[in-house]
C-alpha cells in the first residue's frame, strides 16, 4: 500500500498552557516508535487529546504549583539533565539544563496516552506483521498504565492503594 507519508518526522508543535511544556510531535513519532503508515493528522490529533486529558486530570496539581510561584513547569525544583554543547570544553558556559523530572514526567504520561489512543490505527494500516502484539489490548492497556502512574507519582499518590469496601 503506498502512502504519501515521508519518511522524516513532522515539525508540527503542539503548543501548551504555558505551564506544561509544549508537545514537539516529530519527537513522539520517534521516541514511541510510530509507524510511517499514521497519518500526520492521526498523530497530531492523539496528541492534543492526550494533552487535554492530562492537563486536565494535573489541573488541580498545576494551580497549587502556580499558588507556590512556579509559573511553569520547568521552574520547578526537580531533578533535570543537563545537555552539554558538542565539541564543548568550557563546562561552565556550554552547558545548558534540559528538561527536568515533572517535565519528562509530564511528557511520558502524554506520550503513553496518545501512543494508547493510536493502537486502533496500528491494526487498520496493515502493521500487524510489522508491529507484533502492538495491536492487542494487552499492549494498549500497558500505555494507558504507564500514563496513569506518570500522573500519580507528578501528583503524589502511590503506585498502589487500597480503599474499604463499605
Amino acid at each position: 500500500m503506498y502512502s504519501s507519508k515521508s519518511t522524516d518526522y513532522q515539525s508540527a508543535t503542539i503548543t501548551n498552557n504555558g505551564f506544561w511544556p509544549d508537545i514537539a510531535a516529530g519527537e513522539f513519532e520517534e521516541v514511541r516508535a510510530i509507524p510511517t503508515r499514521i497519518s500526520h493528522e492521526s498523530v497530531r490529533d492523539a496528541l492534543l487529546a492526550a494533552v487535554s486529558t492530562v492537563n486536565l486530570r494535573l489541573g488541580k496539581l498545576q494551580q497549587g504549583w502556580q499558588a507556590l510561584g512556579y509559573s511553569r513547569a520547568s521552574d520547578i525544583p526537580a531533578p533535570h539533565a543537563v545537555m552539554m554543547a558538542q565539541g564543548a570544553i568550557d563546562t561552565e558556559l556550554q552547558v545548558t539544563k534540559a528538561r527536568n523530572a515533572v517535565e519528562a514526567l509530564y511528557i511520558k504520561a502524554v506520550y503513553a496516552q496518545a501512543k494508547a489512543d493510536l493502537m486502533p490505527e496500528f491494526s487498520t494500516t496493515g502493521m500487524k506483521d510489522v508491529w507484533p502484539g502492538e495491536n492487542a489490548p494487552d499492549a494498549r492497556r500497558g500505555l494507558l498504565t504507564e500514563s496513569a502512574m506518570a500522573i500519580r507519582t507528578l501528583i503524589g499518590v502511590p503506585r498502589a492503594s487500597v480503599g474499604l469496601i463499605g
